[in-house]
């Protein structure tokens, strides 16, 4: 019997400003999509392969208290495409607000059932 079920990889995360620039993020993020190291204040929103008009419409829409999710293709040079599914949901802190994003690769399977 073949296993049904969508696979995807462990989730990755990161904690950004309201800007899109990074406040911390987990160690495998950088890993994940296919970029050099990270660093507190890199501009995420940079790293993926969509317009910022987009990714402020996603942003919007979690600051008003609907957390988004999105699959994107995210292809590197030498390396295979892969979809990468986000999701993007607002965060509460002392300072005012920031982002939470929530990362994780689907597999080659699941994205064909979805």
């Amino acid at each position: 019997m073949t296993r049904t079920s969508p696979t995807v990889t462990p989730e990755e995360w990161a904690f950004t400003d309201l800007d899109g620039r990074i406040e911390s993020a987990s160690r495998g993020l950088s890993h994940l999509l296919g970029v050099g190291r990270l660093r507190r204040g890199d501009d995420f929103l940079n790293l993926f392969p969509l317009p910022r008009k987009a990714l402020r419409h996603d942003i919007a829409g979690a600051l008003g208290g609907w957390p988004v999710r999105r699959d994107v293709s995210m292809g590197a040079p030498g390396l295979r495409e892969r979809k990468i599914r986000y999701r993007v949901s607002r965060r509460l802190q002392l300072g005012g607000e920031g982002l939470f994003w929530l990362l994780d690769e689907v597999s080659t399977g699941a994205a064909a059932a979805a």
